[in-house]
């Protein structure tokens, strides 16, 4: 054993304590580290928040394209007269959600969602031809095979 000491280097011992000494801190702050945690979260609840921030994603993308389209409609163009504001109460009618019936709007009809509603429905309802559905689309940002949601107040443009 002392033939072992003789060939090693000076200060390894203290280099190997060191190293031991630093190994046992990292290990015992880790220990205490999951000691003092708290319980981790349960997959069910986050879960339900993703599928939440999931759909709350979709319908915030929904809306943006309505916006930029209902933008791209107000925009006046070279040419025409920008648009006027409806006068004080005269933007028509409101409809009920509960009856689902047009109403007559600023710039042209209004109409509220209800069960069972498709848009081939409403477009045949208002343009005798269910194959215009494009034009409602267009007016509300709606994509292709978007659910339309019980209350949505659809605009309908004229001529379609």
């Amino acid at each position: 054993m002392s033939d072992a000491r003789a060939s090693a280097p000076a200060g390894t011992g203290l280099l190997w304590g060191r190293m031991v000494f630093w190994a046992v801190v990292v290990v015992l702050a880790f220990l205490v580290g999951r000691w003092s945690a708290g319980p981790g979260v349960d997959g069910e609840p986050l879960d339900r928040l993703r599928a939440k921030v999931t759909k709350l994603s979709a319908e915030n993308e929904r809306y943006r394209r309505r916006g930029e389209t209902l933008a791209d409609e107000s925009a006046p163009t070279v040419g025409q007269p920008s648009p006027r504001p409806s006068p004080a109460g005269g933007g028509g009618e409101r409809s009920h959600p509960a009856t689902g019936h047009a109403s007559p709007g600023g710039d042209g009809r209004t109409y509220t969602v209800v069960s069972g509603d498709t848009l081939s429905e409403i477009a045949a309802r208002f343009y005798g031809d269910s194959s215009r559905v494009s034009a409602l689309q267009r007016a509300n940002g709606i994509g292709p095979d978007e659910e339309l949601p019980v209350g949505l107040e659809l605009q309908i443009p004229r001529g379609g």
